[in-house]
Order: C-alpha cells, then structure tokens, then sequence
C-alpha cells in the first residue's frame, strides 16, 4: 500500500482524470460544480489500475473509449430542440457510473480462472455498460429527442405486438444498420484492446479489498444518474396510477355515495366512442383530399348532428388521455389522479347500467387507468382475446356492432365502444376489401383505415340509434397519429398534428327537442377549442348529471359560460401550449 502512495504517477493519474472530467463537463454544462464521489472513486481506480496494466497506454485507452461511448448520449441535450434538461449533478454521476463499469469491465473477467465464466462476466459487464448507450441513441434517432419518462411509461404499458407493430411502422432499417455497425466495432475493440492490456494485480489483500470499497462507495453515489433518473420518473407515473386504482377500489368495497344532482329523471340509452390513433386531416369530413369518410360526409348534412372542428387531445398516449378524458380529474384542475372519479363509477351512482366493450388488449403489466376503469363497468367485453400479449386483432372492429345488438338492454344505460382503430400496424385494422389505396405507403395503408373506420362507426351508430330510448352518440378519438411525418404519436418528438382528433355527436330527434338550448350552445361551440380531458364532463352534462364537486363551467363544453379562449388550453398534459 505504502509503495503505491509513493508512486507519485498513481496520483498524477488520479488528479489528471478528476481534473479533466471536472473541467469538461463545467464547460460543456457551463455551470462550475466539483464532480462528485463517483468521479472521485473512478479516478482512484483507474490511477491504480494503471499500476498493473502490461501495456499502460491501451489500458488507458479502453477505458477513456468505453466511457466517453456509453456515456455519449449525454450529447442529446444538445442536439434536441429540449436544450439540456440534466443537471450537471446528474451528467458526473452517469459519467462516473460508466467510468467504474468500464473499470469493471477490464478488471473483473481475468479474474475467473474457467475461461467461460471469464466470456460470460464479460458479456454480462459489457451488456450493462453499453445497452442505455444503444437505447438511447436508437431512440433519438427515431424520434430526435432524449427518451425521458413518458416514452418508458408508454413500453411498461405496450405489449409484444404493439411494440413490433411500432418497429415496423417507424423506426428506419438504417437504424438498425447503424447499431450493428456501432456494436461490431465496440466489441472488436474490446477484444483487441483486452488483449494487449492484460492486468495482473497484486495479491495483497488490503488493496483488493480498498478497491472492492471504493468501486462499492462510487456505484452507490452514482445511482441518481441519468438513466435511472428517468426509470424513477416513470414509476412514479406507475405508483400514481397504482394509486388510482387503489382509490377506485376503496370506492367501490365501501360503496361510498357521490354527491350527485341527477337533473333528468328520464330513462336514456347513451353511447360513447372512442377511435384510436385517428388524425382528422386524413378525414375527408374536415377537408382532406380524399375521400376516406363517406359516412361522416353525409351525417354533416343532418340536423341532429353536431361536428367539433377544433377538438385536440390531452396527451399522445392512449393510457394518459384515457386516465384524464374518462375521470374527473384534468389538465386544469387540481385534482390528484388517484382521487379522481371515472365516469363509468358516476353513471352507475346515477342508476345507469354500465357496458365497456373494447377491441384493444386488456392491458396487465400494471393494472392501467384503462383497465381499471373499465373493471369497474357492470358488464365487460373484450373481443381482443390476446389478454396483454399482442394488440393483433382477434375480430375487426366491426364487431363492436354486434356486441352492442346482442347486449341485454336496460331502460338507462351507458354504453362505452373501445376501437382498435387506426393503431399501428395499419394494414391489419381493415379487411382486404377496404383497400381502396394502392398501399404503396404507409399513408395508403393508414387512409384505408380511416375508411374503415368510417364504416365501422357507420354500423355502430345503425345499431345504437335502433335502441329503445337512445339518446345521444358522442365520437372522439383518444389521440392522433402524425402520419404525414412518419412520427406516430410519440411524445418525446411531439407535433401538434399528433393531437388533431375528430369530434362529433349524434342525437335522436326526441332528445334534441328536449334539450334544444343545450344543443344551440353546442352548435355555437362547433369551432370551440376543446381537449378531451373535458370528456368526464362534457359526457355527464350530456346525460343530464351533474357532479358538484369538480363543476366549473367555464370547463363545461355544453354550458354557455365554457371558456373557449385558445391561449388556455394545453396538452401533454399540461406541458404543451397550442399554436
């Protein structure tokens, strides 16, 4: 030990990589702060290391390589449109947490003595050391924007096919090109390098188990590094969900009694549709050149029908759009996620019968909102079968239709259509005779869909109207895809095109009489702004139910006091203004 303190250029080592690493990244982040005890205990090791390296100068070189690789996707701060989101605190940790796997790396495999335990520790080291390097690379390249906590939100909520049907609608094969390139060579330096410096360190004891400390000290000051910042963001997403759902459930164990003014003692059937991934200007209703809803293009015509030209959605992704549009909770309220009430719960409250009939998977990983939700219906139906594997379609959505004709009716109920929609892959959302694009593209592909969709909303509406005492059908997608972008709808690479959904409603004659000044606002408030976080109570005042506690009507859309003022309104849940 004494015999190292006094190899003076250990320490010059150990000084001349805090230094660096102290200085570069104060001018990177232009922000003075001196790098943490993970940096410090990188330093030492890699200072004493150099003392047992046969080839000094490519052990230096492996090491500098390997962190300066797996930490590179740092740099994405400064390539988004974002600007640098990480805090200088946390860029030395993912640096220093880097630093010391690439000293494990080296360090670790001779150890073994059985040369397949040295390539297995080895492959396992190098694993851990360079897939975030890879994930997050690969996903700026798709989407040109860091991955932060709703994109792994959105993987923890998917499932196998959904996310193959993603792969294969976005992210280009010179991707993939590139990550195979990028890995082969990282590899093959590894081997070479390796090599050359082969480490033989002393058997003293009291070194060993300094640096065993000191590797143990540096890993725990690293843990708040970037990666595992935005693994924390994402749980926390899933405890308040998580919490949501306990809080439904105290609700429904307890049969705890709303506070509710039923304004309408009449018996109503009602109808709430919500598409999936559909774009508005891929409508030929709202004006796009061709004609992909036949249906809706003749419905316009009728007096009994309402068509919202400026409705948007509150988030990109369906679980944290539903979490919002179908609870009492919004972008503009204060309410926390898990206090808030679902429609589903104040409808039964009010004596509805309650149906959720869905052609989505049931999602499982965590028990979503979306689920949670509809569990809490009087009667489910899932005609996806693939139970949380796969979002391939059992049935198309077509047969939503005849889910709702062989439903046992009620006199008051709420009937609540799930589509699959227009989710990617969009070639397996209609059947062969709704090609009518050439599918060249995936534009045609994803038009073809909205054409189906159309039909399908078509049968649906032809099915509910012949219902005795059918009141009203509100459509509305949960969410748009930027299509025309190639983007889907990804949050991280946020367009405003992703939050372009159709609205509309459809009211039988009788229930348009009697509520006639009620429908003359909605008709003034056709070219309102509108997000569909206002569903919850744009949906009650509709069924003439009045929920006292969340009421504000700037925020009702049926109310002649609804704030339509664009400049207030936001997405993302309430990240994102609107041009």
């Amino acid at each position: 030990m004494n015999n190292i303190l006094k190899n003076k250029h250990i320490l010059l080592y150990i000084l001349a990589v805090y230094g660096i690493c102290t200085i570069a990244v104060c001018i990177l982040w232009q922000e003075m702060h001196l790098a943490p005890v993970s940096i410090i205990a990188m330093s030492i090791l890699w200072g004493f290391g150099s003392n047992y390296a046969a080839n000094t100068a490519k052990y230096w070189l492996f090491l500098i390589l390997v962190t300066i690789a797996s930490s590179s996707f740092l740099a994405i701060d400064f390539l988004s449109e974002l600007g640098s989101p990480q805090s200088i605190r946390t860029v030395y940790k993912t640096i220093g947490l880097f630093g010391l796997c690439a000293f494990a790396w080296l360090v670790v495999p001779p150890i073994f003595t059985f040369k397949f335990l040295r390539i297995l520790s080895s492959f396992l080291i190098g694993l851990f050391t360079l897939t975030p390097c890879i994930i997050f690379w690969g996903y700026y390249q798709i989407t040109g924007e860091l991955m932060g906590a709703d994109a792994v939100l959105a993987v923890a909520q998917t499932n196998q096919r959904e996310a193959i049907s993603y792969f294969y609608d976005f992210i280009p094969v010179s991707l993939l090109v590139y990550t195979g390139i990028a890995v082969i060579f990282l590899i093959a330096l590894y081997l070479y390098l390796t090599h050359h410096i082969n480490l033989r360190f002393s058997t003293n004891k009291k070194i060993i188990a300094l640096m065993i400390v000191i590797f143990i000290v540096g890993m725990i000051d690293a843990k708040k590094n970037a990666v595992k910042r935005t693994i924390d963001e994402a749980e926390n997403g899933i405890a308040g969900y998580n919490q949501f759902k306990e809080k439904a459930k105290e609700r429904y164990n307890t049969n705890s009694e709303l506070q509710l003014d039923i304004q309408s003692k009449e018996a109503g059937v009602f109808v709430l549709v919500i598409g999936e991934s559909q774009n508005k200007n891929h409508m030929s209703a709202y004006g796009y050149k061709r004609d992909t809803t036949p249906w809706l293009d003749s419905m316009k015509k009728q007096n009994n029908f309402l068509f919202f030209e400026e409705a948007h959605s509150c988030h990109t992704h369906t679980v944290q759009v539903l979490s919002y549009a179908m609870t009492s909770k919004s972008q503009y309220n204060s309410e926390n996620l898990e206090d808030a009430v679902s429609l589903i719960e104040i409808a039964k409250h009010a004596g509805y019968k309650t149906v959720w009939i869905s052609n989505q998977v049931k999602y499982s990983a965590w028990d979503t909102p979306t689920s949670i939700i509809a569990d809490a219906a009087d009667e489910q139906i899932w005609l996806n079968h693939h139970l949380g594997e796969s979002t391939s379609t059992s049935v198309y959505d077509m047969y939503l239709s005849k889910a709702v004709q062989d439903l046992q009716k009620a006199k008051k109920m709420l009937i609540v259509l799930h589509l699959m929609g227009n989710h990617g892959t969009y070639k397996d959302r209609y059947p062969s005779e709704y090609s009518k694009f050439k599918q060249k593209n995936k534009i045609d592909t994803y038009d073809n869909s909205i054409l189906y969709n159309d039909a399908v909303v078509k049968e649906i509406y032809k099915t509910v109207q012949a219902i005795p005492n059918f009141k009203a059908m509100l459509y509305l997608s949960d969410h748009a895809d930027d299509i025309d972008a190639g983007l889907g709808h990804d949050s991280s690479m946020y367009t405003q095109n992703m939050t372009e959904i159709p609205m509309y409603l459809i009211c039988s004659p009788e229930y348009q009489k009697e509520n006639q000044s009620m429908f003359n606002i909605l008709e003034r408030h056709q070219k309102s702004m509108f997000t569909n976080d206002l569903l919850f109570e744009f949906m009650l005042s509709l069924m003439q139910i009045h929920y006292p506690k969340t009421y504000e009507p700037q925020n009702d859309f049926t109310s002649s006091q609804y704030n339509g003022d664009k400049a207030r309104f936001r997405t993302l849940h309430g990240k994102k203004v609107f041009e």
